[in-house]
């Protein structure tokens, strides 16, 4: 369902869609790397690969970041000019393994993938994003409930400076999932693909989420 309508379907808190990932992995045994490239593929479903042609992915380390690679490389696979960008160090003990196993496939496709961590960083961040004809918003995910600070606060605030299209992953980067607070500063998207449900802190802010779609991702109800 899509914008307004939104309010009209189940909305669940940060806690909630934990614990049905959670469920839908240890109990299910659905492996957490299926239910990324299912997110992937629902999200590149909205990314209008007919109309554009350069996109640039800005990840996270956390899973939110996995499905941003993993939809960077259906792009990279459909013959796209895509600038994959990755927000601090990605360290093998901080990282899920389905982060790290999209990690390594963009770099076996030599994907142009490239780690923001400095001020020199951030210049050339900036020049490729006035490249693009759309960006994907994929740093954090539902867990954030802290300030964003340091490289990543620069980083979102370079985001919201450009003038084109944002798709942002489940919540737009800083969104608090359940009371929609801004975390310091979040990603202003003009949509935002949230995934198996809506997340109570979407509703009413309209300036960062833009339009709403909720894609299911193949997590059952927990029993």
């Amino acid at each position: 369902m899509e914008g307004n309508n939104t309010e009209l379907q189940r909305l669940v808190s940060r806690k909630e869609m934990q614990a049905m990932d959670r469920y839908a992995i240890e109990v299910i045994g659905i492996p957490e790397i299926v239910l990324m490239e299912n997110a992937a593929l629902k999200i590149f479903g909205h990314l209008d690969v007919k109309q554009n042609q350069v996109f640039s992915v800005v990840c996270g380390t956390g899973n939110n970041g996995g499905d941003g690679l993993a939809v960077a490389r259906h792009l990279i696979l459909e013959g796209k000019t895509v600038y994959v960008f990755v927000i601090g160090e990605v360290r093998a003990d901080q990282v899920s393994e389905a982060f790290r196993i999209n990690h390594t496939i963009l770099r076996c496709l030599k994907a142009d993938m490239v780690t923001v961590s400095s001020e020199e960083d951030l210049e050339s961040f900036t020049a490729k994003i006035k490249k693009s004809d759309l960006v994907l918003d994929a740093i954090f995910g539902i867990g954030i409930d802290r300030e964003v600070k340091g490289i990543h606060y620069d980083v979102i605030k370079r985001l919201n400076q450009y003038v084109g299209k944002i798709v942002s992953v489940d919540i737009p980067s800083g969104v608090d999932a359940d009371s929609g607070k801004v975390h310091g500063i979040a990603v202003k998207a003009t949509k935002t693909i949230t995934l198996q449900y809506s997340k109570k802190g979407l509703i009413g802010i309209p300036e960062y989420t833009g339009e709403i779609v909720i894609e299911k991702i193949g997590i059952p109800e927990t029993s």
